[in-house]
């Protein structure tokens, strides 16, 4: 990781024997200090939340995370357990998806690392979610906004936020672990305004998901107006 900042981002990061440095916030951080967990030394570094996924009697384990800003306050929880434990409160993912993931996570190979995207709709716009019972603050986040919106319906784009995780998987050249990264990223709903495209290819996403789906992320809570909202997003003009 810190070879892609370096390489990459040079402007930004620069590097002086065991001394990292972030020329953009004038930190600086010590590699060679053995009391450092090095995900923790990462994650002040960049924005990112890690997970690393190992091989342990045969099964995929998830052996160290850092987690601020994920939607799950299970990433850390999830440590020495397995993928089936992480991904028990989705519903239906293991028994739908289980074996696709497993076959996805054996594939990753070192020089091609694998990307894909989870959002949803939440009134909570800040990146870091309260990391104890994160689905039962959003439950109370959209309840709250609900309230607001029989009296303000026209306040829809303002008060609710769309929540994107961005992740990645790599396969790290030594131990052969796979390195999980999340890049959260939050926009207000309104950012569709004046972009029929996305509006009309979330509107087809939503209206194709299960009740259980809506449900699991709350926003079953808002359903009608988000709905109504994105076809008025996706409507010509």
């Amino acid at each position: 990781m810190l070879a892609h900042l370096l390489t990459d981002h040079p402007a930004r990061f620069a590097r002086d024997g065991a001394m990292f440095v972030s020329r953009l916030e004038q930190r600086a951080w010590r590699l060679d200090e053995p009391t450092v967990e090095p995900l923790r030394q990462l994650s002040e570094i960049i924005e990112e939340d890690f997970m690393l996924l190992q091989e342990v009697d045969g099964a995929l384990q998830i052996t160290a995370a850092a987690n601020a800003y994920s939607s799950s306050g299970r990433l850390v929880a999830a440590v020495g357990r397995d993928m089936e434990w992480a991904h028990r409160p989705v519903p239906a993912l293991t028994a739908r998806l289980g074996p696709r993931i497993d076959r996805v996570l054996a594939s990753v190979h070192e020089s091609t690392p694998c990307e894909r995207f989870n959002w949803q709709v939440t009134p909570i716009a800040t990146l870091y979610f309260p990391p104890d019972d994160p689905h039962a603050a959003n439950a109370a986040a959209m309840r709250a906004v609900v309230s607001i919106l029989e009296r303000e319906p026209e306040r829809i784009g303002e008060l609710l936020h769309i929540r994107v995780e961005r992740q990645t998987l790599t396969r790290l050249p030594q131990t052969r672990a796979v390195a999980f990264g999340l890049h959260t990223y939050s926009d207000p709903l309104a950012a569709l305004v004046g972009d029929a495209t996305s509006a009309a290819a979330m509107l087809r996403l939503l209206e194709a998901y299960a009740d259980e789906r809506w449900q699991y992320t709350e926003m079953d809570l808002v359903r009608a107006p988000l709905l109504e909202y994105l076809r008025s997003c996706a409507a010509p003009h």
